[in-house]
């Protein structure tokens, strides 16, 4: 994708298509905080939440209402998001991927966005964290990004985007906004790229 305004990118195969993609469900924090999940549509509304949500997991929502997401939904569990007919796409912490994928799978009417673990440093190291589980209801992202001053898993940002209608079947090349400067843990040379997209993983860089 092209460099926007801060410089950062996707760039990887297409990843959503035959989903509605307006409604995003938000899990974390091993069954503690919100349950029953709680809809917001605003950062206002995140933000009067305080300390329900854990922090990883408020940046990522933070990121998906900076990117034109207004409908999420934040639960304590994925397990909670599974009788949300609304929901069509899931954004689990990355330690949560495969629960994601089975729910996914399960249901076959949304789509999981994940985020590979942080400290990732080296191509090997990416593909090998990718989940164990192959699905077409799923796509993986990757490095980490620079949010609110902390590392922030990328899928917040990306299904923001998603869910704005921004981006179709094909992500294409589009900003991806609401970052720090730099916007990214770490930059990918392009040989790295090639061989993620290659992977199914789908990589985010700083084109700056």
């Amino acid at each position: 994708m092209t460099a926007g305004s801060d410089g950062s990118m996707m760039n990887g195969p297409p990843l959503i298509a035959g989903v509605t993609t307006g409604t995003v469900g938000f899990a974390g924090g091993g069954g503690k905080g919100l349950d029953p999940p709680v809809l917001v549509t605003s950062v206002a509304e995140l933000e009067a939440l305080a300390g329900a949500v854990p922090a990883a997991l408020g940046r990522m929502v933070h990121g998906f209402f900076a990117n034109g997401g207004t409908r999420a939904y934040i639960a304590g569990t994925l397990a909670a998001l599974a009788a949300i007919d609304e929901v069509a796409l899931l954004c689990p912490l990355p330690e949560e991927s495969g629960d994601a994928i089975g729910q996914c799978e399960r249901r076959r009417d949304r789509v999981a966005i994940l985020s590979l673990p942080a400290g990732l440093g080296s191509v090997a190291s990416a593909l090998a964290a990718r989940p164990s589980e192959i699905s077409a209801f799923a796509a993986v992202h990757h490095p980490w990004v620079w949010a609110g001053g902390e590392l922030t898993p990328p899928g917040g940002h990306v299904a923001g985007m998603y869910a704005s209608g921004e981006v179709g079947a094909s992500p294409g090349e589009r900003e991806i906004r609401g970052l720090d400067d730099p916007p990214l843990e770490l930059s990918l040379p392009a040989s790295d790229i090639e061989v993620l997209v290659a992977g199914g993983v789908n990589p985010l860089r700083d084109l700056r």
